[in-house]
């Protein structure tokens, strides 16, 4: 897993991030399907999922594409995760990127205009997004 957050900001405090995880177990699109069930299991962790889709042009470019809203009032502020899930070239490669919205009243409501100026920009991103391969990374 490789995490990366804006400048000055760090792991404890940050606003957006991008999360890289690299499944060795996810090798067919059979097993990218039940990754992607997994993955909505977000709900088990108080997610409410806002979408799930297959997309891309062809079976070689599809991707699982997630939605997730996480609120958490005790703090004034939820998360959105924008999940693309896809085979690489050797396993499934799922990227995250999730925004904090808040601390504030009206967080939800922070949260809906963001979903709804960015989700097609963020959404365009990482349908184009070319990852490294991740087997040749230093470990």
């Amino acid at each position: 897993m490789w995490e990366l957050v804006s400048e000055g900001e760090t792991v404890d405090n940050w606003k957006t991030l991008v999360t890289t995880v690299e499944r060795p177990d996810t090798r067919t699109r059979e097993d990218l399907g039940r990754l992607a069930e997994g993955i909505s299991s977000y709900r088990s962790r108080g997610g409410q999922i806002l979408a799930a889709k297959t997309m891309g042009q062809s079976p070689k470019d599809a991707f699982n594409y997630v939605v997730a809203l996480f609120d958490e009032p005790a703090q004034q502020r939820c998360e959105l995760d924008f999940v693309r899930i896809s085979l690489g070239s050797a396993n499934a490669v799922v990227v995250i990127y999730p925004a904090r919205i808040g601390p504030d009243r009206d967080h939800l409501a922070k949260a809906d205009q963001f979903l709804k100026a960015n989700s097609v920009e963020v959404g365009r991103a990482l349908a184009s997004l070319v990852l490294p391969q991740l087997e040749s990374i230093p470990r």
